[in-house]
């Protein structure tokens, strides 16, 4: 079992499209007590954790869990291919700037957000720029599709790259878990001078902790990792971790009971992960925050990329 660091956390964030259908069905049981769909809540955090990263405006826990559970039936857009993406990318990097710093949005983000603009600005730090990917809840294809633009936008970069000029990687939830598993080679890891990675996925296969194999092991000193405690996301779900990504597929592909099955299974197999996924859910309940919220943590993530 690898042990989680603690100065570390993963965010699959809301989506912007979604069946109406979803919210409709969901909307008929607005009877229900919001104590009841936290438990039903618990089946899509268990399958990898569902609620964003992203500070929304307030709204009632019963609206609020609707919005988390459409969230994952998002529909890939169409894109060019990883390696044009990367191309556009990084043309449009001014590279006379000292530092470039590059930002990796977690699930159903496209873009640098407010929360990451002004971090960085409070920082004096210069503007981000993105790296265009799937970003959706269908990890088997979006995960993939995200580490092969990252992979692609390094290579072009290391071209560009002038002799001490930094490149600096900011990733937040499954844009962490991208950046984790592309600085496993080691080639694209001396391109980058340091990555912040925030609400990091315990699905991920590399961390920056204590590893039986290097392979899965990231330089300290030029990576870390920022985890809220009680962030279920951020968990290491150990030998069930195969089976949750299949979950988590299943669930976002309408599959529904083959989720289900590999949730149970988990369950039974990992009875410990069932109660802190019910835990991690009670904020809804309480009033108290998101654990997965990690807008806190990027003041100091952006500090720390920045330091020389």
């Amino acid at each position: 079992m690898r042990r989680r660091s603690s100065v570390v956390s993963l965010h699959l964030g809301t989506g912007t499209a979604r069946p109406a259908y979803v919210s409709g069905v969901l909307g008929s049981f607005s009877i229900v007590p919001v104590a009841a769909r936290t438990l039903v809540s618990t089946i899509p955090a268990f399958v990898g954790g569902f609620a964003s990263a992203v500070t929304a405006p307030a709204r009632s826990a019963i609206d609020q869990f609707i919005a988390d559970v459409d969230s994952l039936f998002v529909q890939p857009v169409a894109k060019a291919a990883p390696a044009d993406r990367a191309k556009r990318l990084v043309d449009s990097i001014d590279w006379s700037q000292p530092t470039i710093v590059i930002w990796v949005p977690g699930t159903s983000e496209h873009d640098v957000p407010a929360r990451v603009a002004d971090a960085l600005r409070a920082a004096h730090g210069p503007n981000a720029y993105f790296v265009d990917y799937v970003a959706t809840w269908q990890l088997k294809r979006s995960v993939p599709d995200g580490e092969a633009t990252l992979r692609a936008t390094l290579e072009l970069a290391a071209r560009r790259k002038r002799p001490g000029q930094r490149l600096v990687l900011i990733g937040e939830s499954q844009g962490a878990w991208l950046i984790s598993s592309v600085l496993r080679d080691p080639a694209l890891a001396a391109i980058v001078d340091k990555a912040s990675l925030v609400a990091h996925p315990g699905l991920a296969p590399a961390h920056v902790h204590e590893s039986e194999s290097a392979a899965t092991r990231l330089d300290p000193s030029r990576v870390r990792e920022f985890n809220r405690e009680g962030d279920v996301v951020a968990r290491d779900l150990g030998a069930s971790s195969a089976r949750a990504l299949d979950a988590v597929d299943a669930f976002a592909d309408l599959r529904i009971g083959e989720a289900l099955g590999d949730a149970l299974a988990i369950a039974v197999t990992n009875p410990g992960v069932l109660g802190a996924l019910i835990a991690s859910q009670l904020f809804r309940v309480e009033g108290k925050t998101n654990p997965h919220e990690s807008a806190d943590f990027l003041r100091d993530a952006v500090q720390w990329i920045l330091a020389r």
